[in-house]
């Protein structure tokens, strides 16, 4: 059995350690998809950017996640309705839709090797109390011109009670995807570099970096959680709990899900392997 995540059984890219002092418009802390996104997009725009990651590029949450392009996200659009209202979910249910295929087309455009596939995505309830909310998410889509049905019989769950279906959504494969970009801007990206401390100055910031010297007038955070404000440092109302799974599945379709329920279950099926992440 494989401890490790099935995206890391392909041969890294590898990009060099900061040894020396920079002086950038914009320092990208992170090598996750966020941090390597970000750089793209500030590359087209040819600033003088680079980007640091304290281990290697995509091996953190970005290489063990189920690696799915969709915008169906657990109930998100009626969370933002009931804590906000509906322009602002209206916004960000389009500002997904826009990302799903900002990435498609980067990848079929510079012809990214990252099996990339277009698959149905699903969101589902196996509980009765939670129909209603799915319904309401079903409405919410179906009135933003999604393209959404629902369905009660799906081949992976047969306690599904209801689920929605969307087929314009991806699976591909995330390391492959970020070695690309890795090798196309090695000489901005920087591996085994750990971010140690901060100073905000007059026109932007210091940063230490390997016991090296940033100046940068723009500064992007792309992780989780600023480990380096106070080391073993963790608030309260922050945690991590995950389980990873992966097993082979020669059965039913290629395809990405993910329930409203507790405890979150995201799931694929690519390649005749089915990949679960419990959160």
């Amino acid at each position: 059995m494989k401890n490790y995540s099935i995206w890391e059984d392909i041969a890294d890219i590898e990009c060099p350690e900061l040894k020396d002092n920079k002086e950038v418009q914009v320092l990208i802390v992170g090598g996750g998809i966020t941090g390597i996104s970000t750089l793209i997009h500030l590359k087209k725009d040819n600033l003088k950017v680079i980007l640091v990651e304290r281990n290697k590029c995509g091996y953190g949450t970005t290489g063990k996640s189920t690696a799915k392009i969709t915008y169906l996200q657990e109930r998100i659009y009626m969370n933002l309705r009931k804590n906000l209202n509906d322009t602002q979910a209206k916004n960000y249910l389009d500002s997904q839709r826009y990302a799903v295929n900002l990435i498609k087309d980067l990848i079929v455009k510079n012809k990214i090797d990252c099996d990339l596939k277009q698959v149905p995505s699903y969101l589902f309830t196996t509980k009765e109390d939670n129909i209603k909310k799915i319904e309401e998410e079903y409405n919410f889509l179906k009135n933003n011109g999604v393209d959404v049905t629902k369905v009660t019989n799906v081949f992976f769950n047969k306690n599904v009670k209801l689920a929605l279906k969307v087929n314009d959504t991806y699976v591909f494969h995330p390391l492959k995807y970020i070695n690309y970009w890795k090798n196309k801007y090695k000489d901005s990206i920087y591996e085994n570099s750990k971010l140690e401390a901060i100073k905000k100055v007059k026109g932007g910031y210091v940063c230490l970096v390997n016991g090296k010297i940033i100046k940068t007038k723009y500064l992007v955070l792309g992780m989780h959680y600023p480990y380096f404000l106070k080391p073993f440092f963790l608030p309260t109302k922050s945690y991590v709990e995950a389980s990873y799974i992966g097993a082979k599945n020669t059965k039913g379709e290629d395809f990405s899900a993910i329930n409203i329920d507790n405890p979150t279950i995201s799931m694929r099926r690519d390649n005749n392997n089915f990949i679960y992440l419990f959160i």
